[in-house]
């Protein structure tokens, strides 16, 4: 328990990581180099039992690295990994070891990255991935993991780069140009 409040008021003092909720879940908080993985199962296993609990890991400089929830030795629940100075880096929820709902990356600089949704393991509906400088880098419409409807992708000026259609397997308009000559910092090279 002593863990679990130190965790979370090391998180909450980090501007853009999500603070840990007051866990109703029981279980033990071990550390995730306690658990043995069964490869063949995809089970975690602890002292010998299908793990229940939280996993936890931690950086160099003693800051969570890690936090993954497990059920029946499977992750099923939240899991957030964060960068060494503690700003939250990916948060991803899972249900019997597949990523089920909204997964979220964010870049060193605290802006988000990327913003995923899964339906038991399968990216479905609209994907979002952003630039460092906070710009829309991307968005991908999904149908059961595949591209369908308008795709777009943008430079980090936010002119528009890509913008083509997908529809039953086939793609429309202009996808993954490639330019004539080079640039460098979007600037035309020769």
């Amino acid at each position: 328990m002593l863990i679990g409040l130190l965790f979370t008021i090391l998180m909450g003092s980090s501007q853009s990581s999500v603070m840990v909720p007051t866990e109703t879940f029981l279980g033990p908080m071990v550390l995730k180099e306690d658990l043995e993985l069964n490869r063949l199962e995809g089970r975690w296993y602890y002292q010998g039992k299908l793990f229940k609990g939280f996993a936890l890991k931690y950086h160099s400089n003693s800051v969570p690295a890690e936090k993954t929830r497990f059920l029946n030795g499977k992750k099923d629940g939240m899991s957030q990994k964060w960068y060494s100075d503690g700003t939250l880096r990916t948060q991803a929820f899972y249900q019997a070891n597949r990523r089920h709902g909204n997964s979220k990356s964010w870049w060193p600089n605290g802006k988000i990255s990327s913003s995923s949704n899964y339906v038991l393991g399968v990216r479905q509906g609209e994907q979002f991935k952003w630039h460092p400088n906070g710009k829309l880098a991307r968005i991908t419409r999904l149908s059961n993991g595949k591209e369908e409807g308008l795709q777009q992708a943008w430079l980090s000026s936010g002119k528009l780069y890509a913008n083509y259609e997908a529809k039953n397997g086939r793609f429309f308009g202009l996808k993954r140009s490639n330019l004539c000559y080079g640039l460098k910092d979007e600037i035309v090279q020769k």
